[in-house]
């Protein structure tokens, strides 16, 4: 099945992902007309937006420009995963419950691929699916990102312990950690939990620590996209390797 895209940036990015399949944009940009062209060279020229409306749902961004793609490498072998993680014994698994918004989805996409983890798990219900906001959103990383979407969450981290993984929880639980002073083992999944409600009590339960993002202002929490690319962050410094 293909994949719509939205905006010129993910055209360019699937270009160098080498999975476009068709373009149409507008001739109004003819430095981005001829770019196009170069590697495109039957992509369809329309003017018209509310062509482009009609196709996109009315996104806002459209830019005159949509595209297809390959669908991206969303896999359910978390194995084939395991399997790269234990050869290098070194690795990073972002698990994802609930996350509803695209837009928080893309980004953590995003985030997850600047900082190099090897897969994100999130489920097949009660989670966004991969949309074309998602992709856009994602600017074009959900190309080069391990997808992995599974049924039970619970199931999951299970196995990951088996494979000596350590799991960590973002919460805002008393109990919990900063995360700037943990000292994180070689190979960690960290879950990141829905946009009110947080990580669900089975899964807190279920995680091997409790980590959190001090703050210092008035609200109460980050953004659930923000905060990944702070624990990202916190990760790749205080990583045991």
């Amino acid at each position: 099945m293909k994949q719509l895209i939205i905006g010129k940036k993910a055209i360019l990015n699937a270009i160098v992902n080498k999975t476009l399949i068709q373009a149409t944009i507008s001739d109004k940009d003819n430095f981005f007309l001829q770019k196009i062209k170069l590697f495109l060279p039957n992509v369809k020229i329309v003017n018209d937006k509310k062509y482009y409306d009609k196709i996109t749902n009315n996104h806002p961004h459209h830019q005159f420009a949509i595209g297809y793609i390959n669908n991206p490498s969303v896999t359910n072998n978390l194995d084939e995963t395991l399997n790269k993680i234990t050869k290098k014994n070194s690795g990073i698994i972002v698990i994802l419950d609930r996350i509803y918004d695209p837009r928080n989805f893309g980004a953590i996409i995003r985030t997850c691929e600047c900082f190099g983890v090897d897969a994100i798990i999130y489920k097949k219900d009660q989670q966004c699916p991969i949309t074309p906001v998602v992709n856009k959103t994602s600017s074009g990383a959900i190309g080069n990102v391990n997808l992995i979407k599974v049924v039970n969450l619970n199931v999951v981290i299970d196995k990951l312990k088996k494979n000596d993984f350590w799991i960590y929880c973002s919460c805002l639980d008393k109990n919990a950690c900063k995360c700037h002073q943990v000292k994180f083992d070689k190979k960690i999944a960290i879950i990141i939990g829905n946009e009110e409600k947080g990580v669900s009590r089975l899964l807190e339960k279920n995680s091997d620590f409790k980590i959190w993002i001090e703050t210092t202002g008035k609200t109460q929490s980050l953004n659930v996209a923000n905060a990944t690319a702070i624990l990202l962050y916190a990760i790749k410094t205080r990583k045991n390797n």
